[in-house]
């Protein structure tokens, strides 16, 4: 599997939000999403899995947006999530994300990934998200 880093100003709104809705089957208007990197996983010129990063100061990054193609998830989401943590711990020593209480896929694949959870908070709503983080060892 191959990884490539892309800056926000290589791509338009279209193209993520038509990766969100490959990804999830929902529809996001094109300027939903804010980010400063993305991170995509292909093989054989096939898409698997995207992420979208924030960068939240000099040394820490959120992964805020990302999922693998519906019809590969499984095996690919894991080794895709290992691939761009490994990458953005290059970068950045701190790298967050957060996922719903009741996204149990997420939850076990970060801590089996050595997040830990570090928060909660509420959407607006109504649910209640997560806050995982994991500090590059030195």
């Amino acid at each position: 599997m191959e990884l490539r880093f892309l800056k926000k100003e290589d791509m338009d709104g279209d193209f993520i939000k038509n990766l969100h809705t490959s990804t999830f089957g929902e529809e996001l208007p094109s300027d939903y999403f804010r980010f400063d990197l993305a991170l995509l996983s292909e093989k054989d010129g096939v898409l698997y899995s995207y992420a979208l990063i924030r960068e939240l100061a000099s040394d820490s990054i959120e992964m805020a947006w990302g999922g693998t193609a519906i019809e590969l998830q499984g095996y690919s989401s894991k080794k895709s999530f290992s691939l761009f943590v490994d990458k953005c711990l290059e970068h950045y020593p701190i790298v967050t994300f957060q996922c719903l209480n009741t996204n149990t896929r997420m939850i076990r694949l970060g801590l089996l990934e050595g997040f830990i959870i570090t928060g909660c908070r509420q959407s607006a709503h109504g649910g209640l998200f997560l806050i995982f983080t994991k500090l590059r060892e030195e």
